[in-house]
């Protein structure tokens, strides 16, 4: 149930936040994979859902290196099997992960931290611990009171409840609230606060009006600016959604967003660039993100690997129909692309704009189109309804016919 959220934050400053949760999920395939891994989580507390974001968890689910490989870089690699876990995909190599570091044992080679994350991942995902290993996870918390890192430690009483140890969860979670400072933060400033408030309030172990104190200096902290750390950011908006104190009106407003993400490839030929070049100011000044054969390509370039790689990573591709477009191989080459991008379960939905009087392909017709002929302004509404669908009520856009 929400909280009113003047109680806690001033809406203006949950906007913000909102604003730069919607900005930066919606670059998230250009952005670092651990802020990627970060922004991903985010959405999954907050159940949005994003052409983006599901091509940047494919993308994460494919890059996968051997468990003896991750030594190197193991924070990473328990970030990335965090998202794994919370999206429910991966199994193979999760098991794969548990075999290496719980069953081999290699994880009596790493820090306490380390292993404490190691044994907590394994916790929220036991049915992927072989049988011979869950009783050792399920009791390694219970057995562990000495763990100096307070990041760990905010763990803990998740780990023990999902282990059945409920009132010893209790009291490890008061025991650390008990060592905040007068103004509701922990020692080490909001980084500090941020990580450890998050899995309290997961842990759903502690009434939140013990953890209201927290949530204010949290909130409170927003209203000096965004901070510029990806982690912290979607640390904060996690938090605060998942005790309630966002506001229906927020989430609604950053689910509608994403689920507007309108990342448009044009497939055209020359003899219609003009009208493409108009048709691609007109589409980002509506904010949609464009890609564009003459602005993209460079000298040196695979003509076709780019143009694959552009037509997989859009949400749409709008193919500009005309008498030169319909006989043109490379406009066929495009849109056969798209087609067999969206059968392979990726969404790539193609949609129309007739520019010129032609003969529909046979691929197309039955499809509704944007039909610029006679209007280009007529045409314009259309397609931006059929890409931008929640838009504002004073719109007059008007639907495809």
């Amino acid at each position: 149930m929400d909280r009113p959220a003047n109680h806690i934050a001033d809406v203006r400053d949950l906007e913000r936040l909102a604003d730069w949760f919607v900005s930066a999920a919606l670059n998230v395939t250009t952005c670092s994979a651990e802020d990627a891994c970060q922004l991903l989580l985010c959405a999954r507390d907050l159940d949005v859902q994003s052409h983006g974001l599901q091509r940047r968890l494919a993308s994460l689910l494919g890059e996968s290196d051997p468990p003896e490989r991750q030594r190197d870089h193991i924070v990473f690699s328990l970030l990335r099997q965090v998202v794994l876990m919370r999206y429910e995909v991966g199994r193979d190599q999760r098991e794969a992960f548990f075999r290496y570091w719980l069953n081999e044992g290699h994880f009596r080679k790493e820090t306490l931290v380390t292993i404490a994350y190691t044994i907590g991942l394994a916790t929220e995902q036991i049915d992927c611990v072989s049988v011979t290993m869950r009783d050792y996870v399920r009791q390694w918390f219970a057995r562990h009171d000495n763990i100096a890192s307070r990041r760990v430690r905010a763990w803990v009483p998740h780990y023990l409840r999902l282990s059945g140890y409920r009132d010893e969860a209790l009291n490890r979670a008061r025991i650390l609230l008990a060592e905040r400072m007068k103004n509701g933060g922990w020692e080490g400033g909001i980084q500090s606060t941020t990580s450890a408030l998050y899995p309290l309030v997961l842990s759903d172990v502690v009434p939140l009006d013990e953890l209201e104190s927290t949530l204010v200096y949290t909130a409170r902290r927003l209203r000096r600016g965004l901070s510029g750390i990806t982690s912290m950011e979607a640390t904060s908006l996690k938090t605060l959604h998942r005790a309630g104190v966002i506001p229906q009106t927020v989430r609604t407003g950053i689910q509608r967003r994403l689920a507007a993400e309108a990342s448009v490839f044009l497939s055209h030929t020359a003899a219609d660039k003009p009208f493409a070049r108009q048709l691609r100011e007109d589409l980002k000044s509506n904010g949609c993100r464009v890609w564009f054969d003459e602005a993209e390509l460079r000298p040196g370039d695979s003509i076709i690997d780019r143009v694959e790689a552009a037509i997989d990573d859009m949400r749409y591709l709008i193919v500009i129909l005309s008498p030169s477009s319909v006989n043109s191989s490379w406009v066929k080459r495009e849109l056969n692309m798209a087609l067999i991008d969206s059968l392979a379960m990726r969404n790539t939905r193609v949609i129309p704009v007739l520019w010129k009087d032609c003969a529909i392909p046979g691929l197309l017709r039955g499809v509704l189109y944007a039909d610029f002929r006679s209007d280009y302004e007529r045409g314009l509404r259309e397609l931006l309804t059929a890409i931008v669908p929640f838009r504002s009520p004073t719109d007059t856009t008007e639907p495809l016919e």
